[in-house]
């Protein structure tokens, strides 16, 4: 089972994806749609003591296999 926010990161990678079709406001507001998802697992992350660009690195690997 995913946990630790790999939903909203999984999430945020579709919506974003979408986004970079979209032209102008549309895209605008659905990438910060997307930028808002991700929002849980950085703050896990950072609670777990983790930088944030040590998450940046971790979403990266995992969904670049």
């Amino acid at each position: 089972m995913a946990g630790a926010g790999a939903v909203e990161i999984e999430l945020a990678r579709r919506v974003k994806s979408i986004g970079e079709k979209r032209e102008g406001l549309d895209q605008y507001s659905i990438q910060q749609f997307a930028n808002a998802l991700e929002t849980l697992p950085k703050l896990l992350a950072e609670n777990a003591g983790f930088k944030v660009n040590f998450y940046g690195l971790i979403v990266n690997c995992v969904f670049n296999l």
